[in-house]
């Protein structure tokens, strides 16, 4: 997390949404769409997950970096569902198979495509905003996302401490 900062940041918004932008027509209109519905499933499973993930990694080591592991715990959440149904969809090869008529194909797998990246970039952004540092290094990004996150029925928008008090204690203690 240290280094991360909002220019970061602010970059990956602009290079996911720009490779969204190209890639949907790449991919097609159906796929397109399909990947930003994946992930937002990714997304919001991982929201829901997250919490009981990293207290089984904690039941396991009590000594357990949350600093680390609360980003990584939520970023393999949401790959886990996102990239099955990435590679699905891909193989699908639905842009020859499926083609909306006229230029309406590639508008419309276009903005699959700007959805796609918008949700990957807000699943990163929901993956940092639990990190303790967060504050510190991207304070204006945290600003803009944590009313967004809310108003998308995020439930996990603010950063938790980093002592063992911020979540359950281990079940079977240190081992």
């Amino acid at each position: 997390m240290q280094y991360i900062n909002d220019w970061m940041v602010l970059g990956l918004v602009v290079g996911l949404l720009c490779g969204g932008l190209v890639a949907g027509p790449r991919f097609g209109s159906l796929a397109a769409w399909w990947l930003a519905g994946g992930a937002w499933l990714g997304f919001r499973l991982a929201d829901r997950l997250w919490r009981s993930a990293v207290t089984e990694l904690r039941a396991e080591d009590a000594s357990l970096d949350l600093a680390f592991w609360l980003p990584v715990a939520y970023g393999a959440l949401f790959l886990a569902l996102f990239v099955p149904v990435a590679c699905w969809a891909l193989s699908l090869r639905a842009k020859r198979d499926f083609q909306l008529p006229s230029d309406a194909e590639g508008w419309v797998a276009a903005a699959g495509g700007a959805v796609t990246g918008f949700i990957l970039m807000l699943a990163l952004v929901q993956a940092h905003v639990l990190h303790p540092l967060a504050p510190k290094s991207i304070p204006a990004t945290l600003a803009l996302a944590r009313p967004v996150l809310s108003a998308l029925g995020q439930k996990h928008v603010a950063p938790i401490a980093a002592s063992p008090a911020g979540l359950p204690a281990p079940k079977g203690g240190a081992r």
